[in-house]
């Protein structure tokens, strides 16, 4: 049976579980596996050496998404006027970083966990940019092979 789903680049998600629009299914057949695979094996480390960084988790929370999202809208991240005009998907995340600017409105980088499919494709092509264009880095000659089959499978 094919499922339109509402945010698979495929439009033919297999087993697709949707819920508040996000396909929750994560198994091995799934773009967001190959998304969070691609990323966190081949390019995070790739641009963590690249950057001379130490820690690849520090460089994702600190400095790849806070210039991904001021690449978006021109600010390090999201901003709201009100806790409650941030998205649920945000709010209710564990990972999703919030904190008080003011009296009166909320900073969040959120969780890539959070992300849709659309978004992840989006980081991901940022971060190939950063590490291929800006950095002038490349993939180990080990990992070509790995690059190239999930590379793939997340177009």
């Amino acid at each position: 049976m094919e499922i339109n789903c509402p945010e698979c680049l495929t439009k033919n998600c297999k087993n697709a579980t949707i819920s508040n629009g996000k396909c929750l299914n994560f198994s091995p057949d799934n773009i967001k596996y190959y998304q969070h695979k691609f990323y966190r094996s081949i390019l995070l480390p790739e641009i963590t050496d690249a950057m001379g960084e130490i820690s690849t988790q520090y460089l994702h929370d600190f400095k790849l998404k806070p210039l991904w999202i001021f690449n978006l809208t021109g600010n390090a991240f999201y901003e709201y006027k009100k806790y409650m005009d941030i998205p649920d998907k945000y709010r209710k995340s564990e990972r999703a970083k919030i904190w008080i600017l003011d009296n009166t409105h909320f900073a969040v980088i959120p969780s890539m966990s959070g992300f849709t499919i659309k978004e992840a494709k989006s980081f991901i092509e940022f971060c190939e940019k950063l590490l291929f264009m800006d950095l002038q880095g490349s993939i180990r000659r080990e990992n070509e092979s790995e690059y190239v089959m999930l590379k793939g499978k997340i177009k």
